[in-house]
């Protein structure tokens, strides 16, 4: 009853729960009985008076409940309160100490998690979930002072952001656009590229830069006074600045990535104003790092090589661990030393925290590699999920952008599918031991799955018995089509692919981010321009659709009309095109208000049974349509756009700290052009915006064979299934 009477769903949701979560609402429950003191009034008023009184005394029941709502399938509340290593982390980048225990910051979605010295997990900045309510576009480094002080730097806002103790957020580094800009002014009037972090013990924070072109990167000082300076310029060619340090000689230590040369490591001697190259053996990659040990010497990790190395200050190396004999650290990104000699070490391919002890022993501490549960569905690991599609036979399949992998649920287990660690491998044979970078939307055509493989540029396809292959894309090819020319899709390099949709020829579109461009993919393997000229905008309506400009284009369905449907994302706006299969598809307006006038009525809640030339779109997402011809709208909000900053340049350009604060949720439009939310505020589920179970980033929308609608939150690491007819 209190099931049925909470969540809204009945037996058979219960039965489709994750073993776990059964299990701790079972001993939650059986508890809460024990404080009823007397015969129970059966009316449903009265149990519905009992449940609130049970979820008042009994808070395992009420954080249970609120865990399972609706169906969760993942890691609700993002794992908190469980060990770390039952977690799983989405694509960590930098650690830094907190006490006894220590912080994580997970790059892809901007947030940064705590873990406690009992090696419990708990977030400490996210828009959610956090302590702070805030995200980062891409976090990439970190420095923490002694009073708790952090500094954040985020590769893709281009700057350095400071969270205080008392959680103030406020930028101090940067002016949020990439570029160059002399020195000697307010960190925040300095345009830069920053990539790396050190913090003196008097507050000056130094920052290296990505260099770009032929242009040699920086080395800046942010000091307490909050200028920005280069004290001591030096030009040493194409470079990147992986990794900054203060040794125990007091000299500061720079790590170069460098372009068409051996790496470098350089050394600036205290009160010099001049750089000096230090003779090292050094291999550098863009997520190498470099610290110093307390011990003396300093430590580097060379990610591609699975090292971690000592190296002496006078040159002398000394292999710490190395994944070729047999460390389970793949390939080592940050490390932070310890001052009793353990190294805490972020391993960027196994996607967890591991600490190397002085006599060479490893731990993990944080993360799971997030590749599926175990027999028993004890920790449902779901990691980055971005889309989601059913097999023929009812399988869900999933893919998960942090873990680089696609996993499969069928209703009690989830395992993977493919996917082993990020790269580019894997053609000819088994999925399993294929590797993906970032893969998003997938959809089924017949038994065969299409995948994005957005960081390596391509489409590829997993047949039936476990093959994989490319059917599209070059990472040397061209980066837009133009209108009315196909060419095969070896050609093209697929641009920050996204989403899906299958033609009833089994033709596939897909949305292409970065270029603003809707493409046809057929079954022969020839891609043409669908819309979308290739340059941002909002224009075009009533024209062809390949003159037209999009912006951020996402989600595709084709609706029973057999029309193709577009989220227009950053224009806010649901587009239709026409003829998507034709010599001239023609694109025009069909939900949404965009502009000034949208972002107007974005602070207004929808009105009950508004109509569709009403109502305005928060940046929507994914759409699907049910077999009754209703279309499922899913909307990222505002709230929580900084999560997608880190992958769209068309969102990242939006004035996010200016837009109103609107709630993530899924809205319905009727065949009669009816619009109603579904979930999120206004809606029976997930309506509290500040609640532990509130939708957070939806990503990705499908019906399932029971008529369920399956909602991907990436951005919360669940899957959520609302009840069939409940909507």
């Amino acid at each position: 009853y209190v099931l049925n009477q909470f969540v809204k769903g009945d037996q058979a949701t219960f039965d489709k729960l994750p073993a776990s979560e059964v299990e701790r609402l079972r001993r939650d429950l059986d508890a809460a009985r024990g404080l009823i003191g007397q015969t129970p009034d059966y009316t449903s008023a009265g149990l519905d008076k009992l449940t609130d009184e049970l979820r008042a005394k009994a808070p395992a029941v009420d954080q249970t409940l609120t865990e399972i709502k609706a169906l969760l399938l993942g890691q609700a509340n993002l794992g908190g309160g469980r060990q770390a290593t039952d977690v799983p982390l989405a694509d960590p980048r930098a650690t830094v100490p907190d006490g006894a225990g220590f912080l994580v910051a997970e790059g892809v979605l901007g947030r940064i998690r705590r873990v406690a010295p009992d090696g419990t997990i708990t977030t400490y900045v996210d828009q959610l979930h956090g302590e702070v309510k805030h995200n980062f576009y891409a976090t990439v480094d970190m420095a923490r002072a002694a009073d708790g002080t952090l500094f954040v730097l985020s590769g893709k806002a281009f700057g350095v952001t400071r969270v205080k103790p008392d959680g103030t957020v406020e930028d101090v580094a940067g002016t949020g656009l990439p570029g160059r800009s002399a020195a000697g002014k307010p960190g925040t009037e300095v345009t830069l590229r920053p990539w790396t972090l050190c913090l003196d013990p008097d507050g000056t924070l130094w920052i290296g830069e990505d260099g770009q072109g032929d242009e040699p990167p920086r080395i800046l000082a942010l000091g307490p006074d909050g200028i920005l300076r280069e004290p001591a310029p030096a030009a040493w060619g194409r470079a990147r600045v992986v990794g900054l340090a203060r040794a125990t000689d007091g000299a500061l230590y720079a790590f170069l990535d460098a372009e068409g040369r051996p790496d470098e490591l350089w050394r600036l001697a205290p009160g010099q104003q001049a750089w000096a190259p230090v003779q090292a053996e050094v291999h550098g990659e863009k997520q190498s790092d470099l610290a110093a040990d307390p011990a003396g010497g300093l430590i580097v990790t060379e990610d591609q090589e699975g090292r971690v190395v000592h190296l002496g200050l006078d040159g002398v190396r000394r292999v710490i661990s190395d994944a070729a004999a047999g460390s389970p650290i793949e390939r080592p990104t940050d490390v932070w030393p310890l001052s009793d000699g353990r190294l805490r070490v972020i391993d960027g391919g196994g996607i967890r925290v591991y600490e190397i002890a002085k006599d060479g022993t490893i731990k993990a501490v944080a993360g799971t590699g997030a590749l599926g549960a175990d027999a028993a569905g004890d920790a449902i690991a779901l990691n980055g999920p971005f889309g989601a599609a059913y097999s023929p036979d009812g399988v869900l399949h999933i893919s998960e952008m942090a873990s680089h992998t696609v996993n499969r649920w069928d209703g009690k287990e989830l395992k993977p599918l493919a996917g082993s660690a990020k790269g580019f491998a894997g053609d000819g044979g088994p999925a399993a031991a294929a590797r993906f970078d970032t893969p998003t939307g997938l959809i089924f055509r017949g038994d065969e799955l299409l995948l994005h493989d957005q960081g390596n540029r391509r489409i590829r396809a997993i047949a039936k018995d476990g093959t994989i292959r490319t059917v599209a894309g070059n990472e040397a090819g061209q980066d837009r089509l133009a209108k009315g020319v196909g060419v095969p899709g070896s050609s093209l390099r697929i641009s920050d692919g996204a989403y899906f949709a299958l033609a009833a020829d089994d033709t596939a579109y897909f949305t292409a981010m970065e270029t603003n461009q809707v493409i046809r993919l057929s079954p022969a393997g020839e891609v043409t321009l669908v819309a979308g000229m290739g340059s941002k905008g909002g224009s075009g309506d009533g024209g062809e659709a390949g003159d037209a400009k999009l912006s951020t284009p996402l989600g595709l369905a084709f609706g029973p009309d057999g029309h193709l449907y577009l989220a227009d994302c950053a224009n806010m706006r649901i587009r239709r095109i026409r003829d998507a299969g034709g010599a001239k598809p023609m694109i025009e307006a069909y939900a949404g208000v965009d502009g000034a006038a949208g972002i107007a009525l974005l602070g207004t809640p929808p009105a009950a049974g508004e109509k569709l030339a009403d109502a305005a779109f928060a940046f929507p997402s994914a759409l699907c349509f049910d077999k009754a011809g209703n279309l499922y709208v899913a909307e990222f909000g505002t709230l929580s756009l900084r999560l997608l900053a880190g992958l769209s340049p068309g969102v990242r350009e939006l004035p996010l700290d200016l837009l109103p604060k609107v709630a993530a949720r899924i809205r319905k439009i009727a065949p009669d052009g009816t619009v109603s939310v579904v979930a999120g505020p206004g809606s029976q589920f997930f309506g509290d915006p500040e609640a532990g179970d509130a939708l957070v980033l939806p990503t990705g929308l499908t019906i399932d064979p029971q008529g369920r609608l399956v909602i991907v939150d990436g951005g919360a690491n669940l899957i959520r299934f609302l009840p069939a007819g409940a909507y």
